[in-house]
């Protein structure tokens, strides 16, 4: 059973009397796995539904849909009998360097092919099994996300803390040999899996294209709470290296197959202190969630956002919140806006104080950071990029809301997704 959270107003559920509280027993006599399996029984033209009402009360209830309608359930979440977890033990396992007392969803370690083909979420495919090799095929659950890392079988397993790691390329074989497509990731740890083994396993990767649609290679993220304190941070000439062969390949393979294929990841550009690529770069940015063109995204977007600045606005004071990285970036946009009479911003990028230095994405920054760095009311509103909170609760990593945020600091803290979104803040600002 799976107890249903919302119903779409006007949705077919909503007009069968169904509501938020009851729970989904099954679809046609069948119980229920995953929202896949949801979706695949409702989008038929008639199905049955067993109810269990809030009151305890049994339905059974005949759905028409000839019009192959969404019957306008959401549930608590995607996977209805539990998130498969990781079984690895992986070198930089990000999860095992958090602290105690975040968030509980961060330290759900999943490695569950369903939210890998539903949100695009990493799974190393060591914890499958013949059976659900089968579904996916079957159910032509594609594309599929997946960590590679490496894909010399020592090194992966290594990698991977797991004797399961080695047969990578074998299951990657089977998914293509059943046109299951796939986007792939490796994370890199200087000294392990750069140079020659990352040479080898992008050689070894490339021969599944088609089935392959794009190859991530990502900077190993690390906090000062790693047990491992041998694993570190890329060099600049380290990340100029990763950066110099993916883009031989890149180029080649455009020649050869239409497509670069493989993208170093933003932070990979920005260690190496080499220019963002333009926007044909990223053919469509398949892999945008793992940091792989929002960079270039939000550069454009800025200058489309200077192109339409007000004349002047209301005198404020603004505080810009950032990375360390994300300064970089953001630095000659602030100058312009800054040209604006009235406008004041200052740039804030801050140091990481939970996860440490080497942590330098914004992403991460956690409430008590602001409140560690910015005195109250030394501006008339604070900006924040939203990545910082968990979208609907507004809440930081480390448990602060954005409200209790601005309340010790004694002024207000505005959330913002883009530069266009900034722009309205600035505007609206005094109104």
């Amino acid at each position: 059973m799976v107890k249903i959270v919302e119903v779409i107003p006007e949705s077919l559920a909503y007009k069968l009397g169904i509501n938020p509280g009851d729970e989904l027993l099954e679809i046609n006599g069948q119980k229920l796995l995953d929202y896949i399996q949801y979706k695949t029984l409702t989008l038929k033209k008639s199905y049955t539904l067993k109810i269990k009402e809030k009151n305890g009360k049994i339905r059974e209830i005949k759905v028409k849909n000839s019009g192959f309608e969404d019957l306008g359930l959401i549930f608590e979440s995607p996977v209805f009998d539990g998130i498969r977890q990781c079984e690895n033990h992986c070198l930089f396992c990000f999860v095992r360097q958090l602290p105690p007392g975040m968030r509980e969803s961060l330290y759900v370690r999943d490695d569950d092919y369903r939210l890998s083909f539903l949100h695009g979420n990493y799974i190393t495919l060591t914890n499958l099994t013949d059976t659900d090799f089968q579904r996916i095929i079957r159910e032509r659950l594609s594309p599929l996300y997946i960590s590679v890392h490496a894909t010399d079988p020592k090194i992966r397993s290594l990698l991977l803390g797991s004797k399961k790691a080695g047969d990578i390329l074998e299951k990657l074989e089977f998914l293509a040999q059943n046109s299951i497509a796939f986007h792939l990731q490796l994370v890199l740890v200087p000294g392990i899996n750069d140079g020659e083994v990352l040479e080898k396993s992008l050689a070894d990767l490339i021969k599944f294209f088609p089935a392959v649609q794009s190859i991530a290679l990502v900077p190993v993220g690390l906090t000062r709470f790693r047990k491992n304190k041998k694993l570190r941070r890329f060099t600049k000439d380290e990340a100029i290296a990763v950066v110099d062969l993916a883009l031989k390949y890149s180029r080649r393979l455009k020649k050869e197959l239409g497509t670069r294929l493989i993208y170093p990841s933003d932070e990979f550009f920005l260690l190496a202190e080499k220019k963002i690529p333009g926007r044909e770069f990223y053919e469509g940015f398949p892999q945008y969630e793992n940091g792989v063109g929002i960079v270039r995204d939000f550069i454009d977007k800025m200058k489309r956002a200077l192109k339409r600045l007000p004349e002047k606005v209301i005198p404020q004071r603004v505080g810009l919140i950032t990375g360390v990285l994300g300064g970089k970036i953001l630095a000659p946009f602030v100058e312009r806006l800054n040209d604006i009479p009235g406008l004041n911003i200052t740039l804030l990028p801050l140091e990481n104080g939970l996860f440490g230095p080497e942590v330098t994405v914004a992403g991460l920054l956690t409430g008590h950071d602001i409140l560690r760095e910015v005195q109250p009311k030394s501006f008339d509103y604070l900006v924040i990029p939203d990545i910082m909170v968990k979208e609907g609760d507004n809440r930081f990593l480390d448990d602060l809301t954005v409200n209790e945020v601005a309340l010790k600091l004694k002024m207000p803290v505005y959330p913002v997704l883009t530069p266009q979104k900034l722009l309205a803040v600035i505007k609206q600002f005094g109104r």
